[in-house]
């Protein structure tokens, strides 16, 4: 993970499991070198279905509105790095 950009998701039974990100995976991620953590998504597992074909399927539009604006900040650093790199 060493010079890494992360963008933290997990999925849970409840709400109550919403700290998870910031208490648990950023500071293990941090420590494993991930130079860049990406503000994370928890998603309650009754959020989201799985289709026949294994495919995840939002049944809440505010989950997949929060994935959504989490990849498109990703992709916004992960530009912003490339441009760095390439300067």
């Amino acid at each position: 993970m060493h010079n890494k950009t992360v963008l933290p998701i997990a999925t849970g039974g409840t709400i109550a499991h919403l700290l998870a990100l910031d208490y648990v995976f950023k500071p293990t991620l941090s420590i494993l070198g991930a130079t860049a953590l990406i503000h994370g998504v928890y998603i309650v597992d009754s959020e989201v279905a799985y289709t026949k074909e294994n495919e995840i399927e939002f049944i809440a539009e505010e989950a997949e509105a929060r994935i959504k604006r989490s990849l498109k900040e990703l992709g916004y650093h992960l530009e912003q790095t490339k441009r760095s790199v390439e300067s």
